[in-house]
């Protein structure tokens, strides 16, 4: 991602935007979840550095489901892991226009003509999809309706006596086809 950690150049792109004396906000999020409470104190510490008023809502989870489906807040933060490994699951989901999840009410039309393209390959052709997946990502980041914070970096440990690993889309481990090698 292209992105660095530059709090003077984000007073100037602010100063730019309009917004030389900053401006406040409401970050909702679910309470309960620490870590999205953590990452939230970070940014409010972050934004308070370049003068922009963060407040930290928290909410119930049920209160902050059914405002994020309304679409009713201002700003939201939530921890999100995509099910399917697949970039047209994920554009078709979250960043199609009118997409059921997409709750930031994002719409642009080439990442929709990017989407239906991957979406209409088998999803196993990930070499056909890497073009596209490319470009609708340099597209959604352009327009950024979401700010990916982090994205862990998912390692699976495992002895060399386990046979039968298979990665499977969603990203579920199934421990039926496991098995554990006879010793010599």
């Amino acid at each position: 991602w292209p992105y660095r950690y530059d709090l003077d150049e984000a007073k100037r792109l602010l100063a730019e935007a309009g917004y030389g004396d900053g401006f406040s906000f409401r970050l909702a999020l679910e309470s309960g979840n620490p870590i999205t409470e953590e990452l939230a104190i970070l940014l409010k510490d972050s934004f308070s550095q370049i003068g922009v008023d963060m407040t930290i809502d928290k909410q119930s989870s049920a209160v902050f489901a059914e405002r994020t489906d309304k679409r009713e807040h201002e700003a939201w933060l939530r921890s999100i892991l995509w099910y399917v490994d697949d970039p047209g699951y994920i554009g078709q989901t979250f960043y199609k226009c009118g997409a059921l999840l997409n709750w930031m009410d994002y719409c642009n039309r080439k990442v929709d003509r990017l989407v239906e393209q991957m979406v209409s390959l088998p999803i196993d052709d990930t070499a056909a999809k890497a073009p596209l997946a490319k470009e609708m990502q340099e597209l959604i980041t352009r327009d950024a309706p979401t700010l990916i914070l982090a994205e862990p970096n998912l390692l699976l440990p495992m002895r060399e006596d386990i046979t039968g690993y298979v990665h499977l889309p969603d990203n579920l481990l199934w421990y039926f086809p496991l098995k554990r090698e006879a010793a010599d």
